[in-house]
């Protein structure tokens, strides 16, 4: 006998309950790059651990520091350390007023805390995770030259987080883009000319395509159904292609997929679960694994993906500035 489903007057005061209680995630996602660039800034704020801000700090400053550097080879000063260090303040304060930038850095130091935690709670290697040690074994040459790929970006990933450090290589193609177009601007009153060859000589080095993110995003384009469904088990695909898979197949940006892995973000999370397509009993299992100590929100089960997408589309003021 077949078990009714829930009836429309039923359906419809969950999708509000869920609605309503996504709003307050989406109040605190919204505030979180006031806050980071508060903190960056020097301000005070308890809102995010020191380590998040001490690793968006350390990626900031170095992407700064490449850019600088690339001036000043042109610039060919007598002392580049002077001439970095009396540029390095106008720089950095024109890149935190790019929001995308600062929410990519934030995504990539929560990634890699969930790399870590994994690594301490489940034994999984956040280099190679066992979906992709059996995509290194495939006889598709492209799926195992991208797999190779993926490998090494995310070994540079790993040993580049620890270091808190982030090569301009790994910045998305819009993205690297975007922060070319702020250091133009913040290069403006001091010496233009150097900049536009630091500029050009920034893009011939840069692989687009060759960034680890957009690396994992091809090989996930080239997977069947079959692995797919692995690439959504944390356990099997790791945080880094965990995440990608998520965004891809609940059609959200990945790093606010990243993002939700946070445990106060853990409803968002659900709703991106349920909207990937896995069931409620499989979505349980990958939220026992992120956060132990919670549980699906009641009424997540009687969504269906369409439903968790529409009610994830319903509060799109998830990482305003």
């Amino acid at each position: 006998m077949t078990a009714a489903g829930p009836s429309p007057d039923s359906a419809k005061s969950v999708n509000a309950a869920l609605r309503a209680e996504l709003a307050e995630c989406d109040a605190a996602l919204g505030a979180l790059m006031p806050t980071l660039r508060t903190l960056l800034a020097g301000g005070r704020n308890t809102a995010l651990s020191e380590d998040v801000v001490a690793r968006v700090r350390g990626m900031m400053a170095d992407i700064t520091r490449q850019l600088l550097h690339a001036e000043a080879q042109s610039a060919e000063p007598e002392d580049e350390t002077a001439y970095i260090a009396e540029r390095r303040e106008a720089l950095t304060g024109c890149l935190l007023g790019n929001a995308d930038l600062l929410r990519f850095l934030h995504g990539l130091a929560i990634e890699g805390q969930l790399s870590e935690r994994l690594r301490v709670q489940n034994a999984l290697d956040p280099v190679l995770s066992p979906l992709l040690q059996r995509l290194i074994a495939s006889a598709e040459t492209e799926i195992f030259d991208l797999a190779m790929a993926v490998l090494a970006g995310q070994a540079r990933f790993v040993e580049g987080w620890r270091r808190m450090k982030l090569p301009m290589n790994e910045l998305p193609a819009v993205l690297f883009d975007a922060v070319l177009v702020d250091y133009r601007k913040a290069a403006e009153e001091t010496d233009g000319e150097a900049a536009e060859q630091a500029i050009a000589s920034l893009r011939k080095a840069y692989g687009e395509g060759k960034c680890r993110t957009e690396l994992i995003a091809r090989l996930l384009g080239r997977l069947g159904v079959r692995d797919l469904s692995d690439a959504l088990s944390v356990t099997q695909a790791g945080a880094a292609i965990f995440i990608s898979a998520l965004s891809f197949a609940a059609e959200q940006e990945r790093d606010i997929v990243a993002l939700s892995t946070n445990e106060s973000q853990h409803l968002r999370l659900s709703l991106l679960l349920g909207a990937a397509g896995l069931s409620s009993q499989v979505a349980a299992e990958q939220l026992l694994v992120l956060h132990p100590d919670t549980s699906l929100p009641e009424g997540i089960d009687q969504l269906s993906a369409e439903n968790a997408a529409a009610v994830l589309r319903a509060n799109m003021s998830g990482g305003a500035e």
